[in-house]
Formats: C-alpha cells, structure tokens, sequence
C-alpha cells in the first residue's frame, strides 16, 4: 500500500500531524521506534495555553485537562526578588505528563483513521529518480518498506530522517548546563497557606536553577540543573528532497 504522508515519530508534533492530515482525508501512517505508552524523560510536562487551544480543537483538551490540575499562578525569585503571575482563566496552561499526552493523541490518531506502528525502527529511506518515495523500517528483525508520496520527520533533535536525507542543522547550541528531574508525592506544606496560590514556582539565584510544578498524580515535579556536563544539541533546517 502507498499512503499519502508517513510520519515518522510518533509524539506530540508527529501525532498531532497525523490527526489533521487524516481528518483532511489524507492516507498516513505514523511509525515510532519506541514500545507504547512510554513517558518521555528529555521533555518539560507544560503546555501553554495556546497548545491547549491546539487540543481542543483536536477535541482532546477537555480530556487531558481531567488529568491534572490548572496552572494558575507562576511564582518567579531572583535571588530576593519574589515575582508572583496570574496566567488568563481563557488561556490556562497545563502540567502533564509525556505518558499521558502522548498516548491521548495516539488514541486520538487512532480514531481519525491514522494506521500506527510502534517498535518500527527507521533503517532507510526509499528513493526514486533523488526523490524520497518511502521509507524502511525494521521490526523484530523483519524489515519492511512502506512507500508513500511524502515523508515527515517528527523523531526530534536527532532525527533519524534528517541524517538520512542529509539535512542541514541550523539553530545548533552547546547546553552547558543540563537538568534532571523526579516526582515527588505533593506535601501538606504544598496546600497550606504558606503555598496558597502556588501552582509553579521558577527560582534563579546565586547557587543555580530550580523549578517546581504541579502535576498529575498529586504529586510535583521537580527540576535542578547539573553543572559538570555538556551535551549538544541542534534543530534541523527543512531541506526539500521530495
């Protein structure tokens, strides 16, 4: 079969695709590397108001919202400087796990028509005449060639479909300063008056970064910067190979 878009990546951009593309009436077929649900670690959790606005017009955002609570109030600190905002009550955003969003919008997918193929690992592109025609994926050592008249890359950074089709980076940074971060079980202190309004908090000061945000699962994410790594990272610039 010959779809009419393959999308490869199969999270929050390349899903979201697949959705519009399949309500257009388009054939796609949407492959991921990874087994599904799976959360996402190198991802914040927070979608802005306007991405949630993106939800609801995909008809999921009323869904997700059930997951976790509002954004309300953003408390910024620089150093003794204490910044308290309010975001619009018509344009709340949210904090909500990779694991949840994603599988949200591959259901979603799912429903709209699109054909979604995890644990399909990207190995080739078909070409024809220099125009990228397909792709080739491998799974549980079988490999399988899927043709279609456009190929989109969504699989991030380090996109297997730019390396293939030789794109060019733009926009390319060293992090000098990366972060990690876990989940704690919301404390009491958290809802007492102490707290009171607190749904994120951003602190800069003289010992580093750190941030906290409310999630789902009652419970709080919480991030802190490492200072003894370097990694690099990079946007790709679209080239047209098609």
């Amino acid at each position: 079969m010959e779809y009419d878009v393959i999308i490869v990546g199969a999270r929050c951009a390349g899903a979201t695709l697949a959705i519009y593309l399949a309500r257009a009436g388009l054939s796609v077929l949407l492959l991921d590397s990874a087994k599904m649900p799976r959360d996402m670690t190198l991802s914040t959790h927070f979608i802005q108001g306007a991405g949630m606005k993106v939800l609801d017009e995909l008809g999921i955002g009323d869904e997700l919202r059930r997951i976790a609570p509002p954004t309300k109030y953003l408390h910024s600190y620089l150093n003794d400087v204490h910044v308290k905002s309010e975001f619009n009550d018509n344009c709340l955003p949210y904090c909500i796990r990779r694991i949840h969003v994603d599988t949200v919008l591959q259901t979603e997918a799912q429903r709209s028509g699109v054909l979604l193929l995890t644990e399909s690992t990207v190995v080739d592109v078909l070409r024809e005449s220099g125009r990228v025609v397909g792709v080739v994926s491998k799974k549980n050592n079988e490999t399988i060639s899927h043709r279609s008249r456009l190929v989109v890359g969504a699989d991030g950074p380090n996109s297997i479909i730019a390396r293939l089709t030789n794109s060019n980076a733009y926009l390319t940074d060293t992090l000098k300063i990366p972060a990690f971060w876990t989940y704690i079980q919301t404390p009491e202190i958290w809802n007492s008056n102490k707290y009171e309004h607190t749904d994120m908090i951003v602190e800069w000061s003289d010992s580093g970064y750190r941030s906290v945000f409310q999630t789902d699962g009652n419970a709080l994410w919480c991030l802190r910067p490492l200072k003894k790594f370097i990694i690099q990272v990079g946007i790709w610039k679209t080239q047209t190979v098609f």
